[in-house]
């Protein structure tokens, strides 16, 4: 899931793709023509479902991922299973509860079915009924076109016909009110189909929303040419959300004391020619001037960051090279999209071993040079260094985004 807040793409931490284009203008006419009403102050948030290889839902088979901005908002994260895994994001007028899916497929047994949507049922239930909700991901269910009967959460705008496990994820929508947005959209075949292979097209990821809150949703579609899983396409949502105001974080400097080793006499030199105070006379007035002449030597010979939280940097080893051999091997996959000729998937498959080859070739230079500080005098530190690393980025929440109220029933965003 990302925000699509911006109207360029850092191509260091993520190459432009057609998954991160700009944020829509401000126009709801079809003629193009501003908006009549003062437009509100909300964000389209994009909101998205892709089934990759790596996660097969058998172990840490979900994931959420969060843009910056949003990340910055999330208040809990909640591991339910392999299969489920929910969090909730502070907004404006309250939370969002965001349900990431990975279904059983058609083989596996009844007892296997019937224990996931159990758990998925109790997830939903026991989100707060005044929590915008998104559910999306692998439903592995046909829920085709036909809609009678479930038209409230049912547009009639699907992809095929209805199988057995489209029916149960029909009555689970039923049951929690919940609308399965992309049937609510007219899109073309392709921006329909989820999951292509062999000749067999079918439609088996969705994003279902509270049905008051469908309004919110203003657009589904599947994007064919994105080439990140080979047999299924990722299916996004425009979501229109009241994200609450960003805080201006308040920045405090820092002496760099781990420079300290390197400049232990030039700092010695400098408290000894301005001199410490006489330690006869009272505590508290010489440790307050002590305190201030070995800090203003210390700001002066080691220096001071610029204060702030440190962000998350960019990949280490996506460098130029790579960033070529990747978007060369999509525009080669998008080539063959159009065409489905042979010669486009043979440049493809040659496309795509090339860059490949390319991120193995940074993998292993950013090794080398990692060992490299590892076998160095400060390989302690830098052990030191990842482990704390390791284990911030382990941390689902790493700061507190709401509290409880005076009756500690509700969850009140911080920003309120």
């Amino acid at each position: 899931m990302r925000g699509s807040m911006w109207n360029t793409v850092n191509a260091r931490t993520s190459p432009g793709s057609d998954l991160q284009e700009a944020r829509p203008p401000p126009v709801v006419k079809k003629r193009g023509l501003p908006r009549d009403e003062r437009p509100r102050l909300k964000t389209l948030v994009r909101v998205g479902s892709l089934n990759v290889g790596t996660l097969t839902g058998k172990r840490n088979g979900v994931a959420i991922a969060v843009s910056g901005p949003l990340k910055e908002h999330v208040s809990s994260v909640i591991r339910v299973s392999d299969k489920i895994i929910s969090l909730r994001i502070a907004t404006k007028d309250g939370f969002w509860t965001v349900v990431s899916v990975y279904a059983p497929q058609c083989g596996c047994t009844e007892a296997g079915k019937e224990a996931f949507y159990e758990e998925l049922d109790d997830v939903i239930r026991s989100a707060p009924e005044g929590d915008s909700m998104t559910v999306a991901g692998n439903f592995n269910g046909h829920v085709g076109q036909d809609r009678q009967g479930f038209e409230r959460v049912h547009g009639g705008i699907g992809f095929g016909r209805r199988n057995q496990e489209g029916e149960r994820n029909i009555e689970l929508a039923e049951a929690h009110d919940l609308a399965i947005a992309s049937t609510f959209f007219i899109k073309r075949e392709s921006q329909k189909i989820t999951y292509c292979s062999g000749g067999r097209q079918s439609e088996i990821d969705h994003i279902l929303v509270r049905r008051q809150f469908l309004k919110t949703v203003k657009d589904v579609k599947t994007i064919p040419g994105e080439e990140i899983a080979g047999q299924h396409r990722p299916v996004v949502a425009d979501v229109c959300i009241a994200l609450p105001k960003q805080t201006k974080a308040v920045r405090e400097p820092r002496i760099r004391w781990w420079k300290l080793t390197g400049e232990t006499q030039t700092f010695r030199e400098k408290i000894a020619a301005i001199g410490l105070p006489d330690p006869c006379g009272l505590i508290d007035p010489v440790w307050a001037s002590a305190t201030s002449i070995i800090l203003t030597c210390a700001r002066d010979t080691l220096g001071e960051t610029k204060g702030g939280r440190r962000g998350d940097r960019a990949t280490w080893f996506w460098n130029e090279d790579v960033q070529k051999m990747v978007k060369a091997k999509k525009d080669a996959y998008k080539a063959w999209q159009k065409t489905k000729s042979l010669s486009m998937l043979a440049e493809y498959k040659l496309k795509k071993k090339k860059a490949k080859a390319a991120v193995s070739r940074a993998k292993n230079a950013a090794m080398d040079e990692l060992y490299d500080k590892l076998e160095s005098s400060q390989a302690e530190k830098h052990v030191f260094r990842l482990a704390k690393a390791h284990r911030r980025a382990s941390l689902d929440v790493t700061e507190v985004r709401a509290v409880k109220n005076e009756e500690e029933r509700k969850e009140i965003p911080r920003n309120q």
